[in-house]
């Protein structure tokens, strides 16, 4: 698991090349504690330390680690005496990447972490912000993170994955909430790529192996296939969870002669070194599998026993407070719990519960051995932790007493075999191995100022229409136009076959998201939402990114990553709240790389200040790079909002599965009679139901949204006809003529997924982005689905508005019928029986889109940004269009909906969604089970 030190620390960033971090408590307390951490330090030396290992002999050993011979002269310097070679082992692993953030720290400080309703300080295993109240009248907090196991599921896809699920659960409920769902953002390589299957097969059945057996559903998330990911893939897990506001625990350890003890499984060899690992890029593929005994080995039957044993102790005040023993293990918990403290500890390892035999001082520190967490309890209340423990079959053994220095004092003598005992206190006659002051492993690590340059650009024609908000010096480039243009079903087709926009039920049908009743709807590739039984609200969450924006723009994609998250909880009526992050990057000792870092912080910082979303917690993931090569930069978003109940019933918002269900959200008086009930009621529902389009068209950073003119016309349901007739062949347009392109790409290609799947073109500036109309369309959605004026609601992103048109009404029938498609195992890619499947009638692209072939791909496959879908009935479109002129919002009917299972172009074109699901949701499938 990958535990950082913690986000929220926000240290400031030195200004030498290489310095010492300042402590997260620098009080006087803390600076006394020092004073005695030296005295102390003369006064306790024995034998062990004695065996000192000069910053010579140390320098081969510290180098293979990843510290530089620099940063060992300065852990000796802070020291005051060369360290043992088990001192060594402690800071090499401390001061690691994945535990330090010495890359990261100097940045991360721009990304606010305040609000209204966020709770408590900085430094937890997690952020909390408070939700609403129950019954009784008790507010409630929501607490949630995001982390990633990157390294390790490359290494070992079942174990990587199964142990990231555990180690985000822990993170929760270590604060005291109790996990109610689960999350992942999944990134593979291409499905050429022969090691793809494997890793996929091994990532999902560990995310299903952990979730499914602890009983927390797994709701949402999303997948991506890319090349940029042949050799590095991305596992990123998040979880939600709840509490008491008034009962959240802190990691924070108080109360000198207070019990250090240890809860959970017993310690192994598995995992030892893991945060080392994850700190240094693979050499080359085909040393991948050396680092496997690197990689934890979780059990979810632990787990299980475990949160419910932890939260039992909690709620009888058993526990002062708890951390889990993530990355770099008992060793990374007890320096960060002391430091926080701005007091020490003294460990007797003698008795921290083993699974083997000769396991050494060492290896007990570094173990990262699954399910255990380290507690500071008062004596009087052992015997009864110890009690509840027992019953759930785990260990719970008091290994040592918090100290008033500045110290981590680390007491071992010969192996006294497998059974440890649950008595307290230290043996006499321990000799002292090891004695560092907490602070200096972890809140003193370096602070790190590393080169930064600008990516160089390929050469090519510059777009006068890219972003003007780009973080590159240098233009962006645009691609070579393509002289040939497919007609838009047939791109429609490859699109959706294509790995991006594929169905991912092989992958969602192994989670189980509805156990516990909870669920709602919604799921992979949208906000997914699951009602909160305390509070009768609903949470909506999504995890978000599209690293092809990245690429070309680290700072542009980073700030449309965050609009993205805040569209998917709009288009539930969630009102978005917060925000957690994972930043996946390559090398950070790459200038290139650490110049994407930095701008995407940047991206972030301005996008989350606009919506006001603070930044509660998160990960940085470095080092995501085999032979050379580096992923792009992947910041995942994890977002969070809440919808609102009332009148004492649960709200609901609207995603592409609600389509095929019957949905009667309560309405005022005076608009419930005018409007028909659900779609599933029958056909002639269908005929009623029409598609319009939020937004649609590209604004220049600097124009007002209040100001700016609409491209697309409005027209009034009323004008059209009841029933569209259809069109005979003299009534059909001319077939178009060859597009005579000119030198500029329409803006909302740029970096699309029809430019990739279509022509294999990867460069070019993302679509620009207007962070005002993003909050005014979203503002508007938001608002009519509260007031039960839309039946249905999605974000336009990934694929344009055709894909996600086809989207809908493929969703619809898969839920409308039971039948598979031949060959596909149940469940995976079901057929649509006829005359009960959904299709659309497109009106015709407005005018400026049909000037050539070009112009029209932009339309039905453009990526602009701040763009909704909203199906509605004849009088809410009348209300809304009422509404959209008074706020000059862009509001445009673009279909209807048919009792023909058939998408039809307004030039006749048509495509029968069976045929679309063939493809679109049997590729993966296929892909799985082939040979």
């Amino acid at each position: 698991m990958s535990v950082q030190p913690r986000m929220q620390s926000r240290l400031r960033p030195s200004v030498q090349p290489l310095d010492i971090g300042e402590p997260a408590n620098d009080s006087q307390a803390d600076n006394q504690a020092d004073n005695q951490s030296d005295n102390q330090s003369a006064r306790t030396m024995v034998s062990p330390l004695e065996q000192s290992m000069p910053i010579a002999a140390a320098t081969a050993a510290t180098l293979a680690n990843g510290l530089t011979r620099e940063e060992c002269e300065l852990f000796a310097k802070q020291l005051g005496r060369a360290p043992n070679a088990l001192e060594w082992d402690l800071v090499s692993a401390m001061w690691s990447e994945h535990c330090s953030y010495k890359s990261s720290r100097a940045y991360l400080h721009e990304l606010a972490n305040s609000g209204a309703r966020v709770i408590g300080g900085s430094g937890e295993n997690a952020g909390a912000l408070r939700i609403g109240k129950d019954r009784q009248g008790v507010e409630h907090a929501l607490v949630f993170k995001m982390e990633s196991h990157n390294h390790p599921s490359m290494i070992a896809p079942r174990e990587g994955a199964a142990t990231g699920v555990g180690g985000i659960m822990r993170d929760i409920f270590t604060m005291g909430a109790r996990p109610i769902a689960n999350l992942n953002a999944l990134r593979f390589g291409s499905l050429r790529d022969c090691r793809t299957r494997a890793l996929v097969q091994g990532v999902v059945e560990g995310i299903a192996f952990y979730g499914n057996c602890t009983g927390i559903p797994t709701i949402g998330g999303e997948c991506d296939f890319d090349e940029d990911y042949d050799d590095n893939i991305l596992v990123n897990a998040m979880t939600v969870g709840v509490a008491r506001a008034d009962s959240l625990f802190s990691s924070r350890a108080s109360g000198v002669g207070n019990l250090v003890v240890y809860l959970g499984a017993r310690t192994g060899r598995d995992g030892i070194d893991g945060a080392r690992m994850a700190s240094r890029s693979f050499a080359e593929r085909s040393s991948v599998g050396s680092s496997k005994p690197q990689v934890q080995v979780g059990d979810p039957f632990a787990e299980k026993r475990l949160f419910e044993a932890c939260l039992e102790s909690m709620s009888k005040g058993l526990l002062l407070s708890v951390q889990d023993m993530g990355a770099a293990g008992l060793l990374s918990s007890s320096c960060e719990m002391a430091a926080k403290g701005g007091g020490g500890m003294r460990l007797d390892l003698s008795k921290v519960p083993l699974r083997n035999k000769g396991i050494g001082a060492a290896e007990i520190m570094l173990s990262e051995s699954q399910e255990r967490m380290l507690a500071i309890v008062d004596e009087r209340s052992f015997a009864a932790l110890r009690e509840i423990f027992t019953r759930h079959r785990l260990d719970c053994c008091a290994i040592g007493e918090l100290i008033a220095d500045d110290a981590l004092e680390l007491f071992h003598g010969s192996d006294k075999g497998l059974d440890n005992g649950l008595d307290n206190g230290l043996d006499k006659g321990l000799e002292l191995q090891a004695r560092v002051p907490a602070r200096l492993l972890s809140t003193h690590a370096p602070t790190l100022q590393r080169e930064r340059k600008k990516r160089p650009r390929k050469p090519g024609k510059s777009s006068s229409k890219s972003s003007s908000n780009s973080s590159s010096s240098e233009t962006l480039s645009s691609p070579p136009l393509p002289t040939s243009i497919p007609k838009p079903l047939e791109a429609l087709g490859k699109l959706l076959s294509s790995p991006r926009l594929a169905c991912k039920s092989w992958i969602t049908e192994q989670y189980d998201s509805i156990i516990g009743g909870h669920s709602i709807g919604g799921g992979y590739g949208e906000a997914a939402r699951v009602r909160i039984e305390a509070t009768n609200e609903i949470l909506a969450v999504t995890s978000d990114c599209t690293p092809r924006y990245c690429r070309n723009d680290a700072r542009l994609g980073a700030k449309m990553a965050v609009a993205e998250a805040w569209r998917n909880l709009s288009a539930t009526g969630a009102t978005p709240l917060a925000i957690t992050d994972n930043l996946n990057f390559g090398n950070p000792e790459d200038p290139y790389v650490m110049d994407d870092f930095a701008e995407t912080i940047a991206g972030i910082a301005e996008a989350c200040r606009f919506f006001e979303l603070p930044v509660v917690s998160g990960n940085v993931s470095f080092y995501n790079e085999t032979a050379g090569k580096s992923i792009p930069p992947t910041p995942v978003i994890g977002a969070v909002g809440i919808i609102e109940a009332r009148d004492g019933e649960l709200p609901l918002g609207m995603t592409t599965r609600d389509i095929s269900q019957r949905l009667s959200p309560k309405l005022s008086p005076k608009l419930s009679p005018k409007l028909s009930p659900g779609l599933s009621s029958g056909f002639a529902d269908f005929a009623e139901r029409q598609l319009f389009l939020v937004g649609g068209q590209t604004l220049s950073p600097q124009e007002s949204p209040q100001e700016s003119p609409q491209v697309l016309p409005q027209v009034l349901p009323q004008e059209l006809p009841q029933e569209l007739p259809p069109k005979s062949p003299e009534e059909l347009p001319e077939e178009l003529p060859e597009p005579s392109l000119d030198d500029k790409l329409p803006p909302s290609l740029g970096a699309s997924l029809y430019m990739q799947e279509i022509f294999g073109e990867r460069e070019g500036a993302p679509p620009p982005i207007d962070l005002a109309r993003e909050k005014l369309h979203g503002d508007f959605v938001r608002e009519a689905i509260g007031e039960g004026l839309c039946y249905y609601a999605h974000d336009l992103s990934c694929g344009g508005l055709l894909a996600k048109c086809a989207l809908l009404v493929m969703n619809a029938s898969r839920a409308r019928t039971s039948k598979v498609a031949p060959g596909i195992a149940p469940g995976i890619a079901p057929g649509v029986a006829p005359g009960v499947a959904p299709g659309i009638d497109f009106e015709p692209p407005p005018l400026p889109y049909r000037e050539d072939s070009l112009a029209e791909a932009s339309f039905w496959f453009g990526e602009e940004q701040a763009r909704y879908l909203l199906c509605l009935n004849e009088h809410q479109a009348e209300i809304l269009l009422a509404r959209a002129r008074a706020a000059k919002v862009p509001f445009s009917l673009i279909a209807r909906l048919s009792e023909r299972p058939l998408l039809t172009l307004s030039n006749g074109a048509s495509i029968s969604v069976a045929e679309l699901i063939e493809g679109w949701g049997t590729m993966l499938a296929r892909y799985m089970q082939s040979n």
